[in-house]
């Protein structure tokens, strides 16, 4: 099956496939997989895909073993041009790496000493996949060769935020747990729950609005300014009259802060 996913003709295919190869292969199968992506012809990808190409690379160097020199260059010469890691002193684009970490915009994708890249956690596993993927490598068909697979593969970047030194003061959202789980539920029963949402920014922080996205939810949240270090809340009420099955809920907090929004979580299974 390795041999078929390396060599599919098809670019989005092989990429995936070599994702997948990356996943399971041995570090031996390192020059393959790189020669099945270096295949690949970007001049005819799309952005989506193309930001796939260069993680499908920094899988199979982080799982199967640190480049070559001779890699190292090559990947340079590759992308360098597409990715530009900062400017000369004349200001013209620089085709040379630099130590520079890269950060993802929505347009393009640039770098500079100083910028930082923020992962955040959010719900994952069978609260937001795709119902018909299996987690079963045994089961290819679904956990491999699948569309709907591929997409679950993806990175999910929130939030990007440029740290300029002129303007380090702003609030910052912190939530030690973003999601509850209410467990099982009798059908009409009323639950609430708070969330603490802790500045752990240098500046006020404020709550400007808390949406949920179903009705069944009624919200509270602390309306005066939270103070850098302070504790404020948000709080979910839950009525499930209406309700059966699994639930899961969702509530954004939308702040004048970093990030400028959160998302939280509410999951139960309701019964009769």
């Amino acid at each position: 099956w390795q041999t078929k996913a390396l060599s599919s003709s098809d670019s989005v295919a092989r990429i995936n496939g070599a994702i997948a190869v990356a996943r399971q292969a041995e570090q031996s199968a390192q020059p393959a997989i790189l020669a099945a992506l270096d295949a690949v012809d970007i001049k005819g990808l799309n952005k989506d895909t193309l930001l796939d190409l260069v993680r499908a690379y920094e899988l199979v160097l982080v799982r199967l073993g640190p480049p070559t020199a001779a890699v190292k260059q090559q990947l340079a010469k590759k992308f360098m041009p597409l990715f530009p890691a900062g400017m000369t002193t004349n200001g013209s684009p620089s085709t040379q790496p630099s130590n520079a970490r890269w950060i993802w915009s929505n347009e393009q994708a640039q770098s500079s000493v100083g910028e930082e890249l923020t992962f955040q956690k959010i719900p994952f596993g069978e609260y937001t996949a795709n119902a018909s993927i299996s987690d079963d490598y045994y089961d290819q068909r679904n956990s491999i060769y699948n569309r709907s697979a591929a997409l679950e593969r993806k990175i999910e970047i929130q939030t990007v935020r440029q740290a300029n030194p002129k303007d380090s003061v702003y609030a910052e959202i912190n939530i030690n747990m973003s999601t509850h789980d209410f467990g099982k539920l009798k059908q009409g029963q009323i639950v609430e729950y708070t969330f603490d949402i802790k500045n752990t920014g240098n500046k006020g922080l404020s709550i400007k609005k808390v949406i949920a996205a179903c009705g069944c939810s009624t919200i509270s949240f602390t309306q005066e300014i939270i103070k850098p270090g302070e504790t404020g809340f948000v709080n979910v009420s839950l009525d499930t009259s209406d309700l059966s099955g699994k639930q899961v809920k969702s509530i954004t907090i939308i702040a004048d802060a970093f990030p400028t929004t959160k998302r939280l979580v509410l999951t139960a299974e309701v019964f009769e």
